[in-house]
């Protein structure tokens, strides 16, 4: 026997289907609003203990943004109107950033006084030398530490340089010595040796380069996918020892060092080939060389005073301190027409005292 529905099935099925179809949108709506396993471990974990990840380290170096907010807001009643302890942020901030290279300066004398004296204050139990506390404002803390490197090299430096020229000068040392030391090419790897050492120096000394990380480990937090080639024993890492960051910074601060003054030389020879290009240009050219000869000649130039080289040369010379000697006298008679005394250039009571 064939069932043959009829109307009322029909609207019962219809009404069924509906139904079902409403059930199943619900549970894919409460589906997607329930966190998946692997959600919920990601946030269950100890954010002291999950490592970093790009987004932590750059938005750890941005800082807060809340740290803009009420410059000028009064939240220290009692403090100053200026200093560490002013009542406004925004004058703590001012005083912070003014103070930073001078203060990155006496952080790396005290770095350098706790280093040198550490080997006769650990007997004792003698402690370090203490540094003023950290910066509040992330600018001022930046300047303090790259004028704590920059300012001290750069003057260690000057004052290798000034020594050795006064010792050059004063003839100091063997007669190979001195002829070394009027060589440009040796004043130049002079200067560049005393760059990197007293980089290297500073660099060694300074407490900062134990616990920051070094630049190519920063272009790697910042950029991982296009600067992931470079290898962790060049860049610091959260794992590496205070010794170890040290020894990375100077590394470091070394080579960066020499491809400075490698820049430095192929400019100086870049720019030197084009002075010789444009003066070759000035001489090859009717024009220009007409201009060379208006700038560089005179009216005794072109004169023959005498047969003999020398003695030509004594003379044309001679005919131009003539020339301007009468050029300075005419100017000092047109400066000071009432003058008692004899003037040079003008009157002939003068010595030979007056023509040096």
């Amino acid at each position: 026997m064939t069932y043959t529905p009829t109307g009322d099935s029909e609207e019962f099925e219809s009404e069924n289907l509906e139904a079902i179809h409403q059930k199943n949108l619900e549970e894919m709506a409460a589906l997607e609003q329930t966190p998946t396993v692997e959600d919920a471990s990601m946030t269950d974990e100890d954010p002291e203990t999950d490592s970093k990840t790009f987004q932590d380290r750059r938005d750890a170096r941005k800082g807060d943004a809340s740290k803009s907010e009420g410059l000028f807001e009064v939240d220290n009643p009692e403090g100053t109107l200026m200093g560490p302890d002013a009542s406004t942020k925004f004058a703590r901030d001012l005083y912070e950033t003014t103070s930073a290279p001078a203060q990155g300066v006496v952080d790396t004398i005290t770095d350098t006084f706790n280093f040198a004296t550490g080997a006769i204050r650990k007997p004792f139990n003698i402690p370090e030398v203490p540094k003023a506390g950290k910066y509040e404002s992330d600018v001022a803390t930046a300047l303090r530490s790259i004028s704590g490197l920059v300012i001290p090299s750069m003057g260690f430096k000057s004052m290798l340089v000034k020594g050795a020229t006064k010792l050059q000068a004063a003839k100091f040392g063997p007669q190979w010595l001195q002829r070394l030391g009027n060589k440009k090419s040796f004043q130049w790897f002079s200067k560049f040796g005393a760059d990197v050492g007293t980089s290297t120096a500073v660099d060694y000394v300074a407490e900062q380069n134990q616990n920051d990380d070094n630049l190519v480990a920063t272009l790697k937090d910042f950029w991982p996918r296009t600067y992931q080639f470079i290898p962790d024993v060049w860049a610091t890492g959260d794992s590496d020892t205070a010794d170890i960051k040290r020894s990375k910074n100077v590394n470091e601060g070394a080579v960066f060092g020499t491809l400075g003054h490698i820049v430095e030389g192929l400019a100086f020879l870049t720019k030197a080939g084009r002075s010789v290009k444009r003066s070759a240009y000035i001489a090859s050219d009717v024009g220009n060389q007409k201009r060379l000869d208006e700038l560089t000649k005179d009216e005794f130039t072109d004169i023959t005073f005498s047969d003999n080289p020398i003695e030509d040369s004594i003379m044309r010379n001679t005919a131009r301190r003539e020339k301007e000697l009468d050029n300075l006298g005419t100017y000092l008679k047109v400066t000071n027409p009432d003058s008692k005394e004899p003037l040079l250039g003008v009157h002939d009571v003068f010595t030979l005292r007056n023509l040096v």
